[in-house]
């Protein structure tokens, strides 16, 4: 796990994951052509970025702790070109898994809110000391 700084981002995916008692943060707009496609964790204390690999640089996409099965759900969303996006997307702690870009609609939302808080406006990351 690589311990560093979460850049500022805008419509980004983010709830807090109860059981492991970390807030999680995917996707968003840095500024510029940058759309990264990143998973950071804070734990309270400091951010970590766990994942570079998994869903598509995605903004305003809807994000939700499921605890019944101890994963974050994430949902639609846009593309970097602002097309909408259809994937269901899980992560569990260690990595993302493709679930559904198929169902029943709506399948594509954007800046969307999930039924736990959701972060999809501008977020800015500071470490407590």
């Amino acid at each position: 796990m690589v311990t560093d700084s979460a850049t500022r981002r805008e419509m980004a995916a983010g709830a807090y994951d109860s059981h492991r008692k970390r807030f999680v943060l995917f996707g968003g707009h840095v500024g510029g052509a940058s759309f990264p496609a990143d998973t950071w964790e804070f734990d309270g204390h400091r951010w970590h970025r766990v994942a570079t690999d998994g869903p598509p640089p995605m903004l305003g996409g809807a994000m939700t702790y499921d605890a019944a099965r101890h994963v974050m759900v994430v949902f639609s969303g846009l593309d970097s070109a602002r097309h909408k996006l259809a994937g269901t997307w899980e992560w569990d702690g260690n990595r993302w898994a493709l679930k559904s870009t198929t169902g029943p609609s709506p399948r594509s939302r954007t800046t969307c809110a999930a039924a736990k808080p959701c972060c999809s406006a501008a977020w800015t990351p500071r470490t407590r000391s």
